[in-house]
C-alpha cells in the first residue's frame, strides 16, 4: 500500500498533481491512500474533495471541536501535527504500508514525530515550492504569522533532509533545491509534472470567433498576477486598441476582494469578466473558447499545472520569467516569455498574439499538444515513482 499524504484539498497545482499520479497508479492497478485534513482553519476547508481528485481511496481526517476553540495558528498547526500522527497510527493498523509519498510540510512533521517506524519504508517528498516563502508574501507579518512562518521554514529543511527522496519537479526546481537546500545529488531525482490528455481533444482546433479571448484559471492570490493582467488588459484598449475579452477564473480566496477593487476602478466591466470558482466542468467550457491563457506569476514556481493543463487543451501561455514558468512556456515559443514583471511587457505579447493568423495559431496550438506528450506524459515518467516506491509494477 502507498501512502499519499498531504495537508489539505483544494484547487491548485499540488491537487492537480496528486490527481494525475493517483490515476497511473489505478492504471497500474497499485494500491493506495490519500490522506488529508478536512479542516483549514476553524471551518471545513472543502466539501467535495472528490470534485479534484477523482479516486476513491481518500481518507480525510474529520473535524474536531478543538479546531474552533483553538484561535491561535501556531497552536492550530501544532494540532495538525499531532491529528496526522494520529492517523497514521490508526492506518498502520489496517494496512501494510510500504511506501510513504509526501507532498505538504506539516503533515510530514506529524508523522516524523509520531511515528518513527516510517523511517523503515522508502519516503518520498516532491518539493511543490518554497511554501514559506509564498506565505510571507500573501499573509501580513504579525508576530503569530512570523512564528508560523518560522517553524515552516524551519520543518521543510527538515522534511528535505529526513526524506529518502526529494523530487523536482522541473530543471529549476532542481537547481533550487541544490542551491537553497543543499540536497545531495544521490537524493535528488527530477520527475516533471505531468497530466493526461483530455479524451475529446480534437474540439480544441475549431474555427475561433472574431474577438481574441484571453484567459486565466488561477487561484486568487497575491503572487499570481492578477493585478498586473488587470493593467495590462487595460494597455490593450486604450494603447494597443485590440478588441478582445478576457476571462478570470480561479477558487475563491483572500485576493479576491482586491482584484475585484482594481477591476473596478480600471473600468473593465464591459472586457473583463471574473468567475471565483475553477471546478472541472467549468475549466473545460472555458478552455474551449480561450485564444491563449496568462501565467503572469511573480514568484518561483516549480512546474505550474495551469500551464500544463492549458497545454494540453492546445491553448498556448504567455508567462513571466519567473521560476519554472519560462521552461514550460519556451518549449512552445520563447516569443510567450514577457521581457520583465510589467503590464506594459504582458500587454505587448498579448497584442502581437491577437495580431498573428489562424495559421500560425494552429501551428502553436499543436505545439502545445505535442510538448505535453513529450516532456510531460505520465506514462513516460511516473513509473519512477513506484522506482522510488520499490515496487514492481
Amino acid at each position: 500500500m502507498i501512502l499519499l499524504v498531504t495537508d489539505y484539498i483544494q484547487v491548485g497545482g499540488l491537487y492537480s498533481f496528486i490527481d494525475s499520479l493517483t490515476t497511473y497508479l489505478q492504471s497500474k492497478h497499485l494500491p493506495y491512500i490519500v490522506l488529508f485534513d478536512s479542516v483549514r482553519g476553524d471551518k471545513p476547508f472543502i466539501k467535495h474533495p472528490r470534485h479534484y481528485i477523482q479516486t476513491s481511496s481518500l481518507v480525510k481526517i474529520p473535524h474536531s471541536f478543538i479546531n474552533i476553540v483553538i484561535r491561535i495558528p501556531v497552536l492550530r498547526k501544532m494540532f495538525l501535527i499531532l491529528k496526522f500522527g494520529l492517523a497514521y497510527k490508526k492506518l498502520q493498523k489496517r494496512h501494510r504500508i510500504q511506501a510513504v509519498h509526501f507532498n505538504d510540510v506539516w503533515s510530514t512533521i506529524g508523522l516524523f514525530f509520531f511515528c518513527p517506524n516510517i523511517f523503515h519504508i522508502p519516503r518520498v517528498y516532491t518539493f511543490h515550492g518554497n511554501q514559506a516563502l509564498e506565505i510571507s508574501i500573501n499573509d501580513k507579518s504579525t508576530i503569530q504569522n512570523k512564528i508560523s512562518l518560522f517553524l515552516l521554514s524551519l520543518f521543510q529543511n527538515v522534511v528535505v533532509h529526513l526524506c529518502s527522496t526529494v523530487v523536482a519537479v522541473s530543471v529549476f526546481s532542481f537547481g533550487y533545491l541544490r542551491k537553497y537546500y543543499h540536497v545531495p545529488f544521490n537524493r535528488l531525482v527530477y520527475i516533471p509534472n505531468a497530466i493526461y490528455s483530455p479524451k475529446t481533444i480534437a474540439k480544441i482546433y475549431r474555427k475561433r470567433t472574431d474577438i481574441f479571448t484571453i484567459g486565466m484559471i488561477s487561484r486568487f492570490t497575491k503572487t499570481k498576477g492578477h493585478l498586473i493582467l488587470l493593467k495590462a488588459l487595460q494597455l490593450l484598449t486604450k494603447k494597443y486598441h485590440v478588441r478582445y475579452e478576457a476571462i478570470i477564473c480561479g477558487p475563491y480566496d483572500y485576493f479576491l476582494n482586491d482584484v475585484f477593487m482594481k477591476y473596478q476602478d480600471l473600468g473593465l466591466f464591459d472586457k473583463v469578466r471574473l468567475f471565483p470558482n475553477a471546478n472541472e466542468a467549468r475549466k473545460r467550457q472555458l478552455y474551449k473558447v480561450f485564444d491563449v491563457t496568462v501565467a503572469p506569476s511573480q514568484i518561483l514556481e516549480q512546474c505550474p499545472y495551469s500551464i500544463l493543463e492549458s497545454f494540453v487543451n492546445g491553448i498556448p501561455v504567455i508567462g513571466t520569467p519567473t521560476g519554472g514558468v519560462p521552461e514550460l512556456v519556451t518549449k512552445v515559443d520563447g516569443k510567450f516569455v514577457t521581457n520583465n514583471f510589467s503590464a506594459e511587457a504582458l500587454a505587448s505579447v498579448l497584442a502581437w498574439y491577437s495580431g498573428t493568423r489562424q495559421p500560425e495559431r494552429g501551428y502553436w496550438r499543436r505545439r502545445c499538444i505535442e510538448v505535453v506528450s513529450e516532456f510531460y506524459n505520465p506514462e513516460r515518467y511516473y513509473s519512477m515513482y513506484t522506482h522510488l516506491y520499490k515496487i514492481n509494477v
